[in-house]
């Protein structure tokens, strides 16, 4: 272990901009006593790295007149300027293509989004994933990109049943011509269940399932407050267990459910009312679809025994009839009953999963030691 009192000057100097860094982003306006207070750094070297930091382009010292509930003296305050650069999301899906440009602190600036078909050709789905790219602006940190099929660690795709031509895919070579920064790949499942973490049903819980149940059927495990992928990105694919019924719950007329413009869609709608009105009819069509969705569910609860549970697809459309329903059927079969949430997100699921994924690959680069980035 490195003496800290040997330790190369500028590694140091480094770290204390590092640790400066991590404590402004996302928090504000804070105080110089706070900041020390935060990295533990003395005031001598705090303000050092404060005025480095000023001189990068990346914090700010706040004018007394700009700050907010003010008395008496007012303290020095800085506020990191996360608007300095960019990062960018793009989800590919089998109805459209999405692009969204944010903030370092997560604040969507732009999103434009196309819509495609399922039966669209690669060269026709890279094409309008282009598109909505357009002209990338300048200085993006990093990009992620969520698509159906299981992804490598190369960021390849090793199979997708969902997309024509998609198998065999690289998005980071296709797209690569159109950045200047890294671009990480992700299946659109573990996306969702990092959305719902960051900001969704399950804010915060560290051990979590996310779970599609409808028109397609698959699911992600985060642990410990990681993703968890597997050896090869296939964790959570219990969809290809054909005994575990997942094809009887994609049958069911309610895995249509918030489907709309569609005659199955609407037929799903129907159901949704009257079992809301109390019809006895209705509310056994839930209680089939919860008797078909448990096994599969338990499966996968009883393997990584979540705090929660987070499903996707149909119950995203009537959380107050989904909801109970698989609890009923779920509880018998578990050793510890998860906290049971419908999507908080349903369709922003995916994206807001890759803008997750890109701020981490930015504060990554932003917070190395081995890589200065400064402002555009």
């Amino acid at each position: 272990m490195t003496n800290p009192r040997t330790a190369d000057p500028m590694l140091m100097r480094r770290l204390n901009e590092v640790a400066t860094m991590r404590v402004l982003l996302g928090r504000g306006e804070l105080t110089m006593s706070r900041i020390l207070e935060l990295t533990g750094l003395s005031r001598s070297t705090g303000e050092a790295v404060l005025e480095t930091l000023i001189a990068d382009g990346w914090v700010r010292e706040v004018p007394p007149e700009q700050r907010q509930g003010v008395l008496g003296r007012p303290a020095r305050t800085f506020r990191f300027l996360a608007e300095a650069r960019q990062v960018m999301a793009v989800e590919i899906g089998a109805h459209h293509v999405a692009a969204m440009v944010a903030d370092l602190d997560g604040t969507v600036r732009e999103t434009r989004r196309r819509r495609t078909t399922r039966s669209a050709s690669r060269a026709e789905r890279l094409e309008a994933v282009r598109t909505v790219i357009g002209t990338p602006p300048p200085g993006l940190l990093a990009v992620a990109v969520g698509t159906p099929g299981l992804v490598g660690d190369d960021g390849a795709i090793r199979l997708c049943r969902v997309l024509p031509e998609w198998t065999g895919l690289s998005p980071a070579a296709e797209l690569g011509e159109l950045f200047d920064c890294p671009i990480a790949v992700e299946n659109d499942v573990n996306l969702s269940a990092l959305a719902e973490r960051w900001t969704g049903a399950a804010a915060g819980v560290d051990d979590l399932v996310w779970a599609s149940l409808g028109r397609s059927t698959a699911a992600a495990v985060v642990l410990r407050g990681r993703l968890h992928r597997g050896a090869t990105g296939a964790a959570g694919e219990l969809g290809w267990v054909p005994e575990l019924g997942w094809a009887q719950v994609r049958d069911h007329p309610l895995s249509f459910a918030g489907l709309t413009g569609t005659s199955h869609g609407e037929l799903a709608a129907r159901l949704i009312d009257t079992a809301r009105a109390g019809d006895a009819e209705a509310l056994a069509e839930f209680d089939r679809f919860a008797s078909l969705a448990a096994p599969g569910l338990s499966a996968i609860v009883l393997a990584y025994d979540p705090r929660a549970l987070v499903l996707g697809g149909a119950p995203a459309a009537a959380p107050d009839l989904f909801v109970p329903a698989l609890s009923r059927h779920l509880a018998p079969r578990c050793l510890s009953m998860p906290e049971l949430h419908a999507s908080a997100l349903g369709e922003e699921a995916a994206i807001t999963g890759a803008l997750r994924l890109a701020l981490d690959r930015a504060e990554a680069r932003l917070y190395s030691t081995e890589e200065r980035l400064l402002p555009r």
